[in-house]
């Protein structure tokens, strides 16, 4: 799975940590509504 964040800010540390948790806040939500799902069968 890929997931990809943005960050933006004049000093590249702290753009850097601000799209990590873009990121991560991306795939929780991602994971979340996956588990929202009910599961696919027959």
């Amino acid at each position: 799975m890929t997931v990809a964040g943005q960050g933006a800010h004049s000093d590249i540390v702290m753009a850097s940590a601000l799209a990590l948790v873009n990121a991560l806040n991306r795939l929780k939500a991602r994971e979340a509504s996956a588990a929202a799902r009910p599961a696919e069968g027959p």
